[in-house]
């Protein structure tokens, strides 16, 4: 266990996963700065695809409309992940620190 209480690898696990989902939100923007949006507010018409920002609408072909439908969902999940995690995490912090604070409290017996 760690000053705080928690396990390092708890540690490793929540800061990874809050870095992954950190990356693909990064990767996500850049991507769709670069195509001029993404499908979550984007439509397809007559076999046409458009990705859309702010009510502009740029064509892109199928496979590019399908990935950013794919990255879109994907950012939901490595997001809401990311809060579950780190809300384990937090318990399992104050958990391990109320252990340790209740275990510094009980009196030791003596070898009297």
């Amino acid at each position: 266990m760690s000053e705080q209480g928690t396990s390092s690898f708890s540690k490793v696990v929540c800061y990874s996963v809050f870095a992954l989902a950190i990356l693909n939100l990064v990767v996500f923007v850049v991507v769709a700065l670069s195509i001029g949006g993404f499908a979550g507010s984007g439509k397809t018409v007559d076999s046409r695809y458009y990705v859309g920002s702010h009510g502009v609408y740029t064509d892109v072909s199928r496979t590019v409309f399908r990935y950013s439908q794919i990255h879109y969902y994907g950012i939901w999940f490595t997001n809401c992940l990311a809060l579950l995690v780190g809300g384990a995490y937090e318990l399992e912090r104050r958990h391990a620190k109320r252990v340790t604070k209740d275990s510094a409290n009980i009196k030791q017996p003596s070898d009297d």
